[in-house]
């Protein structure tokens, strides 16, 4: 398709599905066209960029609100692995140990991160303060643990 002779309507798509997508190379994949062609035409419309961070901040907004009206039951998820956790290292049961410690380092990090950007987006400039609670949960955590090490273990327990 030579370069002055495309369609109006398969421009407005293109951008369309750039603002959707936010990628030249997925944009030109749907839309049977080179990346640069789809740079080109993104670039001649200006709103694009408004568009984009309008829909990424109502995309933020939705999140949030999702994750608020889930966040009960992710604090539930955190206790539940926390405990499992625990009980497995009292009994010096390590099978699945790592993928438990990993799961709920995983929810943990994504907790601070949500309470950072819920920080931000609030207007506030210091999120060291969330970050300074998380570390001291943590560490009550770790001393948790090291206050009640796993029994003594025989090496066919490793292999």
């Amino acid at each position: 398709m030579a370069r002055d002779n495309m369609p109006d309507a398969l421009q407005k798509k293109i951008v369309a599905d750039y603002i959707e997508l936010q990628s030249f190379r997925a944009v030109a994949k749907r839309n049977n066209v080179s990346p640069p062609t789809v740079k080109r035409y993104v670039e001649r419309n200006q709103d694009v960029a408004e568009i984009i961070e309008a829909k990424h901040e109502q995309n933020t907004v939705e999140l949030l609100q999702h994750i608020e009206d889930t966040a009960d039951k992710n604090v539930e998820i955190i206790d539940k692995l926390r405990d499992t956790l625990l009980k497995k290292l009292e009994s010096g049961d390590l099978r699945n140990l790592q993928a438990i410690s990993v799961s709920y380092g995983i929810f943990v990090d994504k907790s601070l991160a949500i309470k950072e950007l819920k920080h931000k987006l609030a207007g506030g400039s210091e999120p060291n303060i969330i970050i300074a609670g998380i570390v001291e949960a943590q560490e009550s955590y770790v001393k948790a643990v090291l206050d009640n090490p796993a029994k003594t273990r025989n090496i066919e327990d490793w292999e």
